[in-house]
């Protein structure tokens, strides 16, 4: 009984980890439930998840560097080290921005994936205080050694919770294989004892395809709804400013003001050069 107390801690610190694998960590380092946290200013707690973000930045950043700015598409490619496994998957970039609403947002991707082993590919938003999926869920993809590339579509439903931006991750693992080829879609949930026993149930092994990071993501960016309250704010602040710079340096005298308003060639230099030249040069500079 005694070398049971000595044992128990450990026990149930590997079951706690075990019980997220391949969805993101939950070691209690940060990371709280396997998803990521941010600072009161809106910074990444965690280096890990900090490290996986700017990587896939960095990744769209090259597509647009390559592709331009006006493509309809984003993707994320994946190959492993071995050789063994190759991911593409795309989705339109319009369906990854979208505004906050009460209603669930449909994103239409496709997934290209060759594969010479089975793999789990699980996927999930990494913030659900901006967005999550609905429901979060993993593929059982089998080798397509014999078959050749194989391409699937995917609906992913995703609810917008608040403005921000938030990252899918898309992990990948080694399963067992399946007497049925093709994919297989399985819904997933943190809370779930019995989703966690089947996903972990599939798992060749627990560790990450090439280490413990998400081989691809994709941002997921939630706007804020513009009502007429806000429309009606801006249209009182741009009439505030037109009429600040039309009677600027002028003494209050309405006749004064009618004077300039009957020859507004001035006030409409200063302000084109402090709303219009001003702002292009210093982003020249």
């Amino acid at each position: 009984m005694r070398y049971l107390r000595l044992f128990l801690p450990f026990l149930l610190a590997a079951l706690k980890t075990a019980g997220v694998v391949g969805f993101g960590f939950s070691d209690g380092s940060g990371h709280g439930n396997g998803y990521v946290q941010e600072s009161a200013g809106g910074l990444l707690v965690n280096l890990h998840d900090q490290a996986e973000r700017e990587r896939i930045n960095a990744e769209m950043e090259a597509i647009t560097v390559t592709y331009g700015e006006d493509i309809e598409q984003l993707f994320t490619y994946f190959k492993s080290k071995d050789g063994q496994s190759s991911l593409n998957m795309s989705c339109g970039k319009s369906a990854l921005v979208f505004e906050q609403k009460g209603s669930l947002h449909s994103v239409r991707c496709n997934l290209t994936y060759d594969l010479q082993r089975s793999i789990a590919l699980s996927f999930e938003i990494d913030y659900p205080p901006v967005a999550y999926l609905a429901p979060a869920f993993w593929l059982h993809l089998q080798s397509t050694a014999s078959s050749g590339p194989q391409t699937i579509h995917l609906n992913l439903t995703i609810q917008g919770v608040r403005m921000g931006v938030a990252y899918l991750r898309i992990w990948a693992r080694e399963a067992i294989e399946k007497e049925k080829s093709g994919a297989g879609v399985y819904v997933w949930s943190r809370s779930d004892p019995l989703l966690v026993e089947a996903y972990l149930s599939r798992l060749a092994n627990r560790s990450e395809v090439d280490g413990d990071s998400s081989v691809m993501g994709l941002p997921v960016k939630i706007l804020r709804p513009r009502g007429p309250l806000e429309m009606a704010f801006n249209a009182v602040v741009a009439c505030m400013v037109i009429a600040i710079t039309c009677v600027m340096g002028c003494e209050l005298d309405p006749r004064l003001i009618w004077r300039h308003l009957k020859k507004p060639m001035g006030p409409f230099i200063g302000f084109c050069c402090q709303f219009g030249i001003m702002p292009l040069v210093s982003i020249a500079v």
